[in-house]
């Protein structure tokens, strides 16, 4: 017979525990009157409480320092929640404690590098059931001392009662623990329940105490500061609400001021997430963050959209923030900003979401510790300015930006939008080059569009239902003629009639002009580059968090790749665009497609070389000198 909750081989088996489901004769497990301690208690004093022998092995602290009706109080709270571990349906979305705040603790550790979706899950419910039993600990010792304000003294009393909270021991020293002698009958709580121990005459028997004069749950106007101060303490009064099903504590308690409330999705009154801008502070009240200049800064997990206000940035945000991946998302730019934050903040998703403008070193705040950034920054072409003029500034753009990555987030996944790849992917790897924080196998030059057009036109032809399906490799570079659709190399393999190649490779090579005429000359192929550009950064996102099999084209510095050498010694560049694995730390390995290309595909090849080497040659000449400003 299996020994119950891990007990040491050989040891007596100690009898079945009851379960508190209203069920069977047993009593409900009922939260409304006192939360966890109030229901403990009830169901204690009716005699239902597990025998202290069902706690042996790994639970044998389970009450320890504890005895009589009090120690039956913390046996029954452990035995409901082993309960509701082994036979509720969870609800993973919802949590008391905010997931970005436990990954960010998780992540303090320096060896840390990704956590898995689940386990900020897991740690969230062992915090939730740690914080709940640690608060009915220094309850017990308030109540003994006839108070209803919890103390730091209750706190440090509950720890120094049980060694397993030795670890705790620098933070709340044994010498905070000074007894209470003074009773305050003023402060004694509606729904408190006193439980006389039985081995000192006392029945055994829970007795409510009355309720005090006053118009908001017993408490009386004077000591409600202190009450308001002390919401969610052991046990609440009847009237506070209870959130998610018998949740103990007010979800907003845990968030800054002027965050997104918790507790919204519960039907909460809404707070305001963001104040309007004050005057010479125009960023936005951020949740979970603090000004890095006060202390206590937060290390969020977070991914970054770099342009957020853009024709790229604003759909693409919107695409990264109904992602089930991202946990969250911050976006920055130069102007529009909160407005752009505030509209995506009412999706009823799973990401956190805040947003900076550059005033108040908005930027390293966007950026610090960012897993991911991806930069759509740039402007159009306006009527008068030469490629030459549009190039200089949204190059200069861009390597603002990376200057700003590696000083606030030098490990994250770096994936450029910002046209011209072709050039801006070398200023970017330039820029960390200087700065010392350059890692090949992180940055990445978005080519994912150029795949989804070839996707989507060659199912024109052939009438697949779902394009998405025939997975078809483009090469080179991102611009022009320096893309190379392999249709040869397509998986299914696809037949395209010799008489419409040509003019299906140009569609594919030139299909942003198209748009742009289609447009009207008003706008360019914003939405599908926001839709590529997300699925890209989904890719990454997956392949960070461990899954395995993920090959996808991108514009990558060959040298710094696996694989890469190869590559660059039969194109004669250091930067091209193939295929490429991706894992846990960015690419893996970059496949050698250009050796597989037909002829055809080998006369487009070397028109790609000719002009990718000029491109990347005045992305690298940027940043070494680069031009004088007028």
């Amino acid at each position: 017979m299996q020994t119950p909750y891990g007990a040491p081989p050989g040891q007596v088996p100690a009898a079945q525990p009851k379960r508190y489901d209203g069920k069977n004769g047993t009593p409900l497990y009922d939260q409304s009157h006192g939360g966890h301690y109030g229901a403990s208690a009830a169901i204690a004093a009716q005699g239902h409480a597990p025998p202290p022998e069902t706690f042996t092995g790994h639970w044998q602290n389970v009450s320890q320092g504890l005895s009589g009706p009090y120690r039956d109080i913390l046996n029954t709270y452990w035995q409901n929640q082993v309960t509701r571990l082994e036979t509720d349906d969870h609800d993973y979305k919802l949590h008391q404690l905010p997931l970005a705040r436990i990954k960010k603790v998780m992540k303090a550790d320096p060896e840390v590098k990704m956590i898995s979706a689940e386990a900020p899950i897991l740690f969230a419910k062992g915090c939730d059931i740690f914080i709940t039993e640690l608060t009915m600990r220094a309850w017990i010792h308030a109540e003994e001392n006839k108070r209803r304000t919890l103390q730091r003294s209750d706190i440090a009393s509950a720890l120094a009662k049980s060694d397993m909270f030795d670890f705790l021991i620098d933070i709340v020293p044994r010498e905070d623990a000074t007894p209470q002698h003074k009773r305050r009958p003023e402060y004694t709580p509606v729904g408190t329940y006193t439980v006389p121990d039985p081995a000192q005459g006392g029945s055994g028997q829970i007795q409510e105490q009355p309720p005090m004069g006053g118009e908001f749950g017993g408490v009386d106007q004077q000591h409600m500061p202190q009450y308001q101060q002390q919401m969610g303490a052991y046990p609440p009064p009847q009237q506070q609400p209870q959130y998610g099903g018998g949740q103990m504590f007010d979800p907003n308690m845990y968030a800054q001021q002027g965050a997104y409330p918790m507790g919204q999705m519960q039907g909460m009154p809404q707070q305001t997430m963001y104040p309007p801008p004050q005057p010479g502070h125009p960023q936005m009240g951020q949740p979970y963050r603090q000004d890095p200049q006060s202390g206590g800064v937060e290390d969020q997990d977070a991914d970054v959209v770099a342009g957020a206000s853009g024709g790229i940035g604003q759909p693409l945000s919107l695409l990264l923030k109904a992602s089930p991946l991202v946990d969250h998302l911050s976006l920055y730019d130069v102007v529009n900003t909160p407005g752009v934050t505030a509209d995506l903040s009412h999706i009823s998703s799973i990401a956190q979401i805040d947003g900076y403008l550059p005033a108040d070193n908005g930027m390293a705040k966007a950026f610090k510790n960012a897993d991911i950034v991806i930069i759509p920054a740039g402007i159009p072409r306006k009527p008068g300015m030469t490629r030459d003029d549009l190039f200089k500034i949204n190059a200069g753009i861009v390597q603002g930006l990376i200057e700003g990555i590696a000083d606030n987030a030098p490990d994250a996944f770096i994936l450029v939008i910002s046209n011209p790849v072709n050039s801006t992917v070398p200023i970017a790897a330039e820029v960390l080059k200087k700065k010392g924080k350059f890692n090949p196998k992180k940055l990445f030059g978005v080519t994912t569009l150029d795949v989804v057009r070839a996707e989507t036109f060659v199912q024109q032809l052939t009438g697949t239902k779902d394009p998405s399906k025939t997975r078809i490799p483009v090469i080179g570079g991102h611009s022009g003629e320096t893309i190379v659709p392999l249709f040869s190399k397509a998986e299914p393999s696809v037949n395209i009639p010799a008489d419409k190649l040509d003019a299906l490779t140009n569609r594919v090579q030139f299909g942003g002009d198209e748009v742009v005429k289609a447009k009207d000359g008003a706008g360019s192929a914003t939405l599908s580059m926001a839709y590529a550009g997300f699925r890209f950064a989904e890719q990454v996102i997956k392949a960070a968090r461990g899954e395995t099999g993920i090959v996808e084209p991108t514009f990558v510095y060959l040298p710094g790749v696996t694989g890469g050498d190869e590559i660059a010694k039969e194109t004669g560049l250091e930067y091209f665009s193939v295929p490429v694995e991706l894992g846990k730390d960015g690419a893996q390995k970059a496949h050698n497609i250009v050796k597989e290309a037909n002829d055809y595909e080998k006369k487009l090849l070397q028109k790609a070389y000719e002009g990718l080497k000029g491109n990347i040659e005045k992305g690298v000449e940027f940043v070494h000198n680069p031009p004088k400003k007028e």
